[in-house]
């Protein structure tokens, strides 16, 4: 399937019936007052703070990363506009994970340009820059200390390289700038007797001086690698030197074509194949990847890497693992791994990431508490593929082995709670309707609704409505324009379509639940593809009877736009808006992407506040934003810039309030079985507006109908009885059975509150009867009889006057209803007799004629 050609921006009608006929169900008391007036709880008003839910380094150029093989990790600081007093440290193995470190002592200025090596005989890092030289303690807390170094020390410099000479316990320094001088001067620094500055002594070839270059050091034939930078004449070079240090120190040339010119970049040496890597660098080769083995002196490229970047950052070589990993200083979760095994040189991410993707499906997990992104489009074509990001303990990606099924975007989808699985709609040329099945082992499937099916559309937005189980899909593009229709898909029973009542056209809109007032939001969006863009806000009432309205909400509204990002705040009882498209510099035919966040209120008539969030992302279309309940907080994925054509962002963000509230419930303590069972509930609504609170009823043992839902709407500061009826079927009460009543905001799914009690167990009646009371010749004396437990039973059978003919002790037989044939091996005569059940002093009787 071919993806579509998009042109470029200039610039609920009746109550949930169940299935079991043996329930009447829910009453909504009146309002009832606590015993203690209750002070309503503050909704934090704050906007929040947009920041990345994952701990990393953050954007940096020029910065310094070093390869620490005793812990088994890449330590990351400094670089442009960075100060030293945090270390990361990014761990290597099975689960890499980005750690950050508060360093004690004095702390060096921020500086780029720097370069640093590992010492494994100190367990320390030894930074270089200008003229000062620090080591940074790995030992315990990190700690920065100043060297004072012992011998002539270099000239200050800049953008020079250094590596460690394992040999000798020495660092070497080459090369640099010296305000605006490029340098060719080799000097030492010998860890193990100072440390002591002395230079090395080596003839300098004339085209030797440069600056930002990339070295290494080859601990198997004993010399320092330089290549490129920017040397004494203009541009970038490509020429690769040796610095021989055995005997007399020499320099080298080796001759080779090979790589082609650059600044920066990373040199390394893999001691075990024997070779040097190099990768990155400025200029225009950020991608590139080259292999200079010793022994033939020749340089070989391996095929590029189209999301290798690494033109500002260094590289490090994880020799235990025999991989290159990359971090190119833009994105924590964009790391690159390359093996460097023989010459199987697989790519791969470090920490899992989606990547970038068009138009995918995101919908929050509140089961497993986390967000799913399902579908798109990559620059490869339609995706299958699902991920998951855990938002509890550390965000992780991980990709869901559905086993694929089909690729689609422009698609839509809703959580199905009470199925738990995504149900997904339409997308670019199509009208299928798809389930995810979340439990056990995940999978697709098509599902065959019936009904009046919608055509075929992208563009659309689509909800799910937890009063009425059902999902609500409205506009979008089709064949011939915007649509306007909507259309309702049962969930219960039979999937079944059925049209409601049009609205305006619309496509690229934002759309979400209001539960308090029960109400689909359909925010601005564009009249007919990328033209006519809208800021108005209409409302689908989903209560009977059924009807759109243009709503007028006060305060200065955002700018027309489409492809927003919308998320309901249940705490706050608001619309959460953000970014779009487009803002358009008719002037110089460009067009940039909003990154506004703003606030539409609903507690009362709605009004338009434009929030002040600090630290917000990238402006950006078609992004995705959920609301993650137990952290309080939205989470922004992806999305594109104005113009793009491909996906461009893969990153997640979170806009953090920090105040998760619940309601408060209570429940009667241990309860008698009755029929019907009726049963009280207290919901406390602590926020000072209403709110729409969802319940269910659930039991441990199995009964007909559970578990039982509702919603219900309570008002600020108050709380209602939520009352429930069940009729059961007989015997639901021969055992106990612990019911759970939870409750939570609609919108806030998973966060709740919850309370247990137990329903008693009512003992089992001690009966007595016969199957049939009058036995005919030849015919069985069936008997039926229930028992309370198993204590002692005797069950006699007499005549007339009182004779016992038979007795038989039954009370192994256990509690409950028992069947036993009294006829076997026994000739009664016609006449009346009696039985007689006795148990824990209890007795029960029953009479039989039999007639020949």
């Amino acid at each position: 399937m071919s993806l579509p050609a998009r042109s470029r921006s200039p610039g609920h009608g009746q109550t949930r019936r169940h299935a079991s006929c043996w329930l009447a169900l829910l009453h909504v008391g009146a309002p009832i007052a606590l015993g203690t007036p209750v002070e309503p709880a503050v909704a934090q008003v704050a906007d929040g703070v947009w920041a990345s839910p994952w701990e990393h380094p953050g954007p940096r150029w020029r910065y310094c990363a070093v390869y620490d093989p005793i812990h088994g990790r890449m330590i990351v600081f400094g670089g442009s506009g960075q100060r030293l007093d945090q270390v990361w440290t990014l761990s290597l193995g099975d689960r890499p994970e980005w750690s950050s470190h508060v360093v004690g002592g004095p702390v060096p200025a921020p500086r780029s340009g720097a370069s640093a090596i590992f010492d494994p005989l100190r367990d320390r890092v030894i930074l270089f820059e200008n003229d000062e030289l620090w080591a940074l303690s790995l030992s315990g807390v990190p700690s920065w200390t100043p060297l004072q170094a012992g011998g002539e020390a270099p000239s200050a410099r800049t953008l020079h390289s250094a590596v460690y000479d394992s040999k000798r316990d020495r660092m070497i320094v080459f090369g640099g700038d010296h305000a605006g001088t490029k340098l060719g001067d080799v000097w030492t620094l010998d860890l193990s007797n100072g440390p002591t500055w002395a230079p090395l002594v080596v003839r300098m070839p004339g085209a030797m001086p440069r600056r930002w270059h990339a070295a290494t050091y080859d601990p198997v034939n004993d010399r320092m690698l330089v290549f490129g930078g920017e040397g004494l004449t203009f541009g970038y070079r490509n020429d690769c030197w040796e610095l021989r240090l055995s005997g007399e120190p020499t320099w080298g040339r080796i001759f080779s074509t090979g790589p082609p010119s650059r600044f920066g970049g990373t040199l390394l040496y893999d001691p075990v194949d024997d070779r040097a890597i190099l990768l990155g660098g400025g200029g225009g080769f950020g991608s590139d990847l080259w292999l200079l083995p010793a022994a033939t002196g020749q340089w070989s490229e391996v095929s590029p890497h189209p999301y290798l970047q690494n033109g500002q950052g260094p590289a490090i070589f994880d020799s235990a693992r025999r991989r290159v990993v990359v971090y190119n200083g833009l994105d924590a979760l964009m790391v690159e791994s390359i093996g460097m095994v023989g010459s199987n040189h697989l790519f791969s991410w470090l920490i899992p990431t989606p990547g970038p993707r068009d138009y995918p499906s995101v919908v929050h997990d509140p089961k497993r508490e986390r967000m799913l992104m399902t579908l798109g489009a990559t620059q490869d074509g339609l995706s299958d593929q699902t991920w998951a990001l855990s938002l509890s303990g550390t965000e992780w990606w991980s990709v869901l082995p559905t086993g694929g099924a089909f690729g689609q975007a422009f698609q839509t989808a809703i959580f199905d709670p009470i199925r738990d699985r995504l149900i997904v709609f339409g997308g670019y040329n199509s009208n299928e309707t798809w389930e995810l099945r979340l439990a056990g082992s995940p999978g697709w499937d098509r599902l065959s609704p019936g009904g009046d099916t919608p055509g075929p559309r992208q563009g659309h937005s689509v909800i799910y409505d937890p009063r009425r189980d059902r999902m609500i899909v409205f506009g979008g593009l089709g064949q011939f324009g915007s649509r306007n229709a909507a259309h309702s898909l049962s969930l219960g029973g039979t999937l079944e379509w059925s049209s409601l009542p049009p609205g305006p056209p619309r496509v690229w809109h934002s759309t979400i639940y209001d539960p308090v007032g029960d109400r689909m939001l359909v925010i601005g969006g564009a009249a007919n593809n990328w033209s006519g863009w809208s800021n108005e806000v209409w409302s689908l009432s989903l209560a009977e009877p059924i009807a759109w309205s243009l709503l007028a909400p006060a305060g200065e509204a955002p700018a027309p736009r489409y492809e927003s990002s919308a998320s309901y705040d249940p705490i706050r009882h608001r619309v959460v808006l953000y970014g779009g498209c487009c803002l358009v510099d008719e002037e110089a035919s460009i067009s940039t992407t909003f990154g506004d966040s703003w606030e539409l209120a609903l507690d009362g008539p709605p009004r338009w506040r434009r929030m002040t969030s600090p630290g917000a992302p990238q402006g950006r279309r078609a992004a995705h934003l959920i609301y993650d309940p137990p952290r309080d907080r939205a989470i922004l994925f992806g999305g594109l810039d104005a113009d793009d054509d491909f996906p461009v962002h893969d990153d997640s963000w979170s806009l953090t309030w920090g105040n998760p509230v619940r309601p408060s419930v209570s429940a009667p303590g241990d309860v008698a079985p009755g029929t019907p069972l009726i049963l009280s509930y207290l919901v406390h609504n602590p926020l000072p507006g209403p709110r729409a609170i969802e319940w269910t009823l659930t039991g441990e043992r199995h009964w007909p109908g559970f578990p039982l839902r509702g919603v219900q709407v309570v008002e600020g500061a108050s709380s209602r009885t939520v009352r429930v009826e069940v009729r059961l079927p007989f015997g639901s009460f021969d055992a106990p059975n612990t019911l759970t009543f939870a409750a939570g905001y609609s919108g806030a799914p998973g966060h709740v509150s919850s309370v247990q009690h137990l329903i008693q167990g009512r003992p089992a009646e001690l009966t007595l009867r016969l199957a049939t009371p009058v036995v005919a010749a030849g015919g069985r004396l069936r008997v039926e009889l229930t028992l309370r437990d198993r204590s002692p039973a005797r069950l006699e059978l007499l005549d007339v006057v009182g004779r016992r003919l038979l007795a038989r002790h039954v009370g192994s037989l256990g509690p409950g209803a028992h069947v036993l044939d009294l006829s076997e091996g026994r000739a009664l005569g016609s006449g009346i007799y009696f039985l007689r059940l006795s148990q824990a002093g209890e007795e029960v009787r029953a009479r039989a004629v039999m007639i020949r």
